[in-house]
């Protein structure tokens, strides 16, 4: 029997904990604005007047831009004020094994597992813009003007931002029962039932529908072009709120979600037939299952009770997989060895179902000991996440978004863009799609391992993957950049990729009354693009030194090159270099130097990575490559007991960028964190 128990917590890290993203005005931009009131597709009004009542919100960095008749209140701390760079997570999980030998030919296995995290993370605060479901606009009837009226929630407000976290409690289970054992000769056998269930219940603070009313008043009806008509009295609308009233305006609105899957397994290995050079080893698999998912969402959405709310459709599906395989080993010769594979999967619903074999190969060469020469062919097939092709739409916002266009076309760079990094950002509608393809691959390899002695090694392997079919949802900043190179005319505007990326960007008319040519919603789904082709090479080496008084030293280091990449989104456009794409940020090249010392109950690994090059926030340049190094020192206390000191990012480097804005850092690319340390305890019973 072998059980563990985990128990684990991690606070969040909030931006504006961290001093070079503390404040989005770092570079001279224009603070965000917190308190507005304009006329609609018009200059602002008098909301500069009441900047002085909310003096003391966003930690007293409040600012009047304009004048008081004219102007709006601000503060550069809208932004690092909601937003985790590192969620908050609470964590409990167990782990027991149980072995029961029935005779010397058999045994009985059983493996359980389970899981509880609670997550919280923020990344917008509460925003509230009039009659937002109606325009976004409204007839003041006591000003006779269309006005645009838009107000977002302080943390002074709310009695601290955590307080409208969205938060998660997931529960994760996973058991296998199985026999093993032997059958005649060399052979032997496993059979297995594995069953996983996991479940997530979401927890979203959003407006309630009465907030308007609360601001705005009653609704006393609409104009000739139906048009809402309000009274409001500006004094409740230009004061700050007490938490009390703030909490009376916000409610929670929660969702479940549940994902299952069982497979029942039987597999047999063993040596088939003998050859020249010795046997041929022969493995089958037989796998048969099922999977399904649902998407519960809080159906008070749909019956008006947070404002602005966008519909929340229930979406679940199911299907089962039968597969076969096969494995054959056949030593054709004393230095040469040929592996052949085969594999049959199917995939089954309620409309359709997929099918394909798919086969490989490989060869490897000793010429001498210690010198191994290897090439491998195989093709690949993999059915689509069931969340793509049964999602329903849904309806939302990105916490961010950056109108590259609109940028481009005020001649703005996108530090100082009064589009970039918009915060909350534009809205979305997303789709599943039904009709999506499997997709289907192949790859090959070749490459050579040399041992000279039994304490070095190197090896090379050069690698070329090809997907075609490939199943990828669609980024919405990559549309963006893409929809602008397309009206730019840096890209050909009647190719099928312009003419999809045109069609995804909504955007209101030049002449609209409330921001007019602005984006107003983009439609994202997944697709399957024609093919992605990728090529490479894979360096390694390790050297393990033994001394007599200092101990045991182990060297060891692997590099990663990608020597091409190309992306082809629809057949009959280019192919796009990836490597020169500038809004691609994956690595070209890595590059890690591990080095481990053991000398008594101590043990020390220093782990050095340099990552390659990759484009700036702007998209006119590169950051340089990076090396940033993580350090473990291990004292074995007694034969169950052992204590760690963990520290990641030694150098409390942080990798900062100022050429796309706020928050100055490669998102995605690089941790804002900087030094992280933590002592482990491990106690075997």
């Amino acid at each position: 029997m072998v059980y563990g128990l985990e128990l684990s917590k991690r606070n969040a890290i909030w931006s504006r904990q961290r001093g070079f993203m503390s404040d989005s005005t770092a570079l001279g931009e224009t603070p965000s604005a917190i308190l507005s009131r304009r006329i609609a597709g018009g200059a602002y009004l008098d909301s500069g007047s009441a900047c002085g009542n909310f003096a003391g919100m966003f930690a007293n960095s409040v600012t009047t831009v304009g004048n008081n008749q004219t102007g709006y209140c601000a503060s550069g701390l809208l932004k690092p004020s909601y937003w985790t760079i590192q969620t908050a997570t609470q964590s409990q999980s167990g782990f027991l094994s149980l072995n029961y030998q029935i005779n010397s030919h058999a045994e009985l296995f059983s493996d359980a597992m389970l899981g509880v995290t609670h997550t919280e993370n923020n990344t917008r605060g509460p925003n509230w813009t009039a009659a937002a479901g109606q325009g976004g606009y409204f007839l003041n009837q006591n000003s006779g003007n269309y006005e645009v009226w838009n107000k977002r929630f302080a943390p002074e407000e709310l009695g601290g931002t955590s307080n409208y976290n969205r938060k998660w409690d997931d529960l994760a289970a996973n058991l296998t029962l199985g026999v093993r054992g032997d059958l005649t000769g060399s052979w032997n056998y496993e059979a297995a039932y594995n069953a996983s269930v996991y479940t997530s219940r979401t927890t979203t603070p959003m407006l309630l529908s009465g907030v308007n009313a609360y601001f705005l008043g009653s609704q006393l009806g609409t104009d000739g072009s139906g048009v809402p008509i309000y009274a409001p009295n500006t004094s409740r609308f230009y004061q700050p709120l007490t938490p009390t009233q703030a909490s009376s305006l916000i409610g929670d609105s929660t969702g479940n979600n549940k994902s299952w899957l069982q497979v029942l397994s039987l597999s047999a290995s063993g040596e088939a037939f003998q050859l020249p050079a010795g046997p041929a080893k022969l493995a089958g698999l037989l796998e048969w299952g099922s999977q399904g998912f649902s998407n519960d969402p809080d159906q008070s959405l749909n019956q008006g009770v947070y404002y602005n709310a966008s519909p929340a459709i229930r979406a679940s599906g199911s299907r089962s997989r039968e597969a076969a395989g096969a494995e054959l080993l056949l030593p054709l010769a004393k230095p040469v060895n040929l592996t052949l594979s085969g594999r049959y999967d199917r995939y089954q619903t309620s409309a359709n179902s997929e099918g394909k074999l798919t086969y490989g190969a490989g060869l490897e060469y000793r010429p001498t000991g210690s010198l191994l020469l290897r090439s491998n062919y195989a093709t690949s097939f993999r059915a689509p996440d069931m969340s793509y092709l049964y999602q329903t739409q849904t309806r939302g916002y990105y916490s961010s978004t950056t109108d590259y266009w609109r940028c481009a076309q005020a001649g703005q760079p996108l530090v100082n863009c009064q589009y970039a990094g918009v915060s909350p950002g534009s809205n979305y509608i997303s789709n599943g799609n039904a009709g999506l393809k499997p997709e289907s691959g192949k790859s090959y390899g070749l490459g050579f391992v040399w041992s000279p002695s039994r304490d070095a090694d190197i090896s090379l392997d050069y690698w070329n993957i090809t997907i075609d079919d490939l199943v990828t949802t669609l980024s919405a900043d990559k549309l963006l950049r893409d929809e602008a190179l397309c009206r730019g005319g840096q890209l050909n505007a009647s190719s099928t990729q312009c003419q999809d990326a045109l069609r995804r960007v909504m955007r209101n008319p030049n002449n609209a009354v409330v921001d007019p040519g602005a984006i107003n919603t983009i439609v994202v789904n997944p697709i399957n693009a024609a093919s992605e082709r990728t090529s490479g090479i894979d360096l390694s080496g390790k050297y393990r030194l033994r001394t007599a008084k200092l101990g045991d030293f182990l060297f060891k280091a692997t590099y990663t090159k990608v020597l091409t990449h190309t992306y082809q989104q629809f057949a009959g456009d280019p192919a796009q270099n990836e490597l020169t794409d500038m809004s691609n940020t994956d690595w070209p090249d890595k590059l890690d130097f591990t080095t481990t010392w053991s000398i008594g109950d101590w043990s020390s690994t220093l782990l050095l990575t340099r990552y390659g090059k990759i484009p700036n926030g702007a998209g006119n340049g590169y950051l340089t490559p990076t090396v940033l190094a993580n350090l473990s020192v291990t004292r074995q206390l007694n034969k169950k007991t052992s204590l760690g000191l963990i520290v990641n990012n030694v150098q409390d480097f942080l990798k900062k960028d100022y050429t796309g804005g706020w928050p100055y850092y490669p998102v995605g690319s690089y941790a804002p964190y900087g030094r992280q340390a933590w002592l482990e305890l491990n106690h075997k019973f």
